[in-house]
């Protein structure tokens, strides 16, 4: 199995975005079909049953990056827009009180009842706990000045295609055993 975790803010909008829906900046059309792009390149090489897309975003728990309270609207709105783009949400990572982003990624990917290949990471924040939790060498850094971009598909396709090792697995399984009695 091979994942995509997903951000959204500088991913799928950016800081040009026209429109607005429930008073927040939504989603930018050419952002979206580049991502749908990227996505159909997986689903050609994999298949499309080999390959989840898992939102990362703050937008899964009803909130915006600045922690703007979005209603529960917004996230229809966000499957509606994808589904036109031929995309749709498979899961979500966990929301961990207190926790950063890596840790959650790390949760989700070991109480992932399917074996991980592979994996990438699209987002535009460097979060403090990417380097320190082995996730910045599957980070595919967006921008929030223009999201993602047709440029980074080759990249995030090399990225997916590296091999999750044993060795890496049991790595995260520590820093997960670690963490869980911080949070």
């Amino acid at each position: 199995m091979k994942l995509v975790f997903l951000d959204i803010d500088g991913v799928l909008n950016n800081d040009y975005t026209v429109g607005i829906r429930r008073g927040f900046v939504f989603l930018d059309r050419r952002n979206t079909e580049v991502f749908a792009k990227m996505m159909q390149a997986f689903w050609e090489k994999y298949g499309r049953d080999n390959v989840k897309i898992v939102l990362s975003s703050s937008w899964r728990a009803g909130v915006d990056k600045n922690g703007n309270v979005l209603d529960n609207g917004f996230r229809i709105d966000l499957d509606n827009w994808l589904e036109d783009y031929g995309l749709e949400i498979d899961d979500e990572t966990p929301m961990i009180r207190g926790s950063e982003r890596a840790f959650e990624i790390l949760s989700y990917i070991c109480n992932c009842k399917d074996k991980i290949d592979g994996y990438v990471v699209i987002d535009d924040w460097y979060y403090c706990d990417f380097k320190r939790r082995g996730i910045t060498k599957r980070w595919l850094q967006t921008s929030w000045k223009s999201g993602l971009k047709a440029g980074q598909i080759h990249e995030a396709m090399r990225l997916i295609e590296k091999p999750v090792t044993r060795k890496e697995m049991a790595a995260y399984h520590d820093i997960v055993r670690a963490d869980k009695e911080i949070y």
